[in-house]
């Protein structure tokens, strides 16, 4: 295979991180299959894994407070036998609390088809983490305005609010 062609695996893998790049919520779906769980790490922030439809309510409740959302793949680690991806990313965002910033590293698992996935593991910055979205929920909590002018479903009640 040469560089010019990603495998059928990395393409899957480019068109999850395409999707947090377009900031839109059909986009960050579309290549998830209807069976797959998300899950961020490391343990001590407290985060449950998420099926589809409570990553999607979870996910959707965040994209008002963004903007300019950019992920960049820094590299990519391909295990095509066992349909499995890790990427190692950043990214960068305009939040309405200033400045975000954030490094991941996201193994995906995929279908035998290898164009859907059906498990993430998201490793994140944990010390970025514990010091932004803190105070960005305390915003949401205080109803402040989303950068849009609108306001998400409910922040509260979903299943990672330890507050519920």
């Amino acid at each position: 295979m040469s560089p010019e062609q990603p495998s059928k695996l990395l393409t899957t893998a480019l068109a999850v991180i395409a999707g947090y790049n377009s900031w839109n919520m059909d986009a960050i779906l579309a290549p998830r299959a209807p069976n797959c769980t998300h899950r961020v790490y490391p343990n001590r922030l407290g985060r449950p894994t998420l099926n589809i439809t409570e990553y999607d309510a979870y996910f959707s409740s965040l994209l008002p407070y963004f903007k300019n959302f950019t992920v960049t793949v820094v590299d990519a680690y391909v295990d095509e036998a066992a349909n499995r991806v890790a990427l190692q990313a950043a990214s960068t965002a305009t939040s309405v609390i200033g400045p975000y910033a954030n490094e991941y590293v996201v193994m995906m698992k995929m279908t035998e088809c290898k164009t859907q996935v059906y498990e993430v593991r998201e490793f994140v910055d944990s010390e970025s983490s514990a010091n932004f979205f803190p105070n960005l929920t305390a915003y949401i909590a205080g109803d402040g305005p989303g950068l849009y002018g609108d306001l998400p479903k409910s922040w509260r009640g979903l299943p990672w609010d330890k507050n519920a």
